[in-house]
């Protein structure tokens, strides 16, 4: 992808579709994905050791009975965040180009199978089978195949998307609370949101993080209707979780002692 996280244009993308195969979309996949997870990981080092810069700051300034210290701690502190920001950015990017090439490869078979089950085809495969005794089951064991690797690269999406939604939120919080730039805050967050919601469901706890996280900037901003609107949605997420773990805490007593009353 390129630089604004969209797709690669026409030329970059003809050629890239053309380099991709069934035998090395794969490899590709895992590469772009790993580059992700190391890329995140460097943003979350990079975050740690800021609180740790912050910590001694305070130490220092602590021990100077207050006074703002004149170390090169200011310095270091002021690099930090761009490179944790860049890292979790270019993070976003290797995800985005792992999505894309599963999409480019999952359209190839989907457009194959279309090929495959056209009249045409189909006229010609039963004058095939005529002559064949064991093609049906060659056949069926390539449709059975192509089915298998469409599932499979489509739990790929799902898993490489929920990275995405990971890396989204930590980028959110970086703008939100270390550079105080809500509207890129805000933005990151409502993409997480969604990538939450169509894979893990939309009472799920990362999806009451991200709406409490959220109501935080909208307050921030002093937009109260915004706010509570969050505030309310991932509450009544925890509510539900709380009750849900409760009924299951109760059942799993009641199997414990024999009680088979509701």
């Amino acid at each position: 992808t390129n630089e604004s996280g969209d797709q690669p244009n026409s030329a970059e993308g003809d050629a890239d579709e053309g380099n991709i195969t069934v035998e090395n979309y794969a490899q590709i996949v895992a590469t772009c994905l790993e580059i992700g997870r190391s890329l995140h990981h460097l943003g979350v080092c990079l975050g740690r050791r800021q609180r740790e810069y912050n910590d001694k700051k305070t130490g220092d300034n602590v021990a100077q009975g207050g006074e703002d210290s004149n170390s090169s701690t200011d310095d270091i502190l002021s690099t930090i965040v761009p490179l944790e920001i860049n890292a979790y950015r270019d993070a976003l990017q290797a995800y985005k180009s792992a999505i894309y090439i599963l999409s480019s490869a999952e359209k190839n078979i989907v457009t194959l199978s279309e090929i495959d089950k056209s009249p045409l085809n189909q006229t010609r495969g039963q004058d095939s089978l005529r002559n064949q005794s064991n093609a049906p089951m060659h056949f069926q064991g390539e449709r059975n195949g192509a089915d298998d690797e469409l599932h499979q690269i489509r739990d790929a999406k799902i898993t490489v998307e929920l990275h995405l939604a990971d890396t989204l939120t930590c980028l959110g919080y970086c703008h939100d609370s270390k550079l105080s730039e809500y509207d890129k805050s805000l933005k990151a967050y409502r993409e997480s949101l969604s990538l939450y919601i169509r894979h893990v469901g939309r009472f799920h706890r990362m999806v009451s993080n991200t709406l409490h996280n959220m109501g935080n900037i909208h307050a921030e901003l002093k937009q109260w209707s915004e706010a509570s609107s969050c505030y309310r949605q991932s509450l009544a997420i925890l509510k539900r979780k709380e009750e849900q773990e409760r009924s299951t805490w109760l059942q799993s007593k009641r199997n414990e002692t024999g009680d088979i009353s509701p």
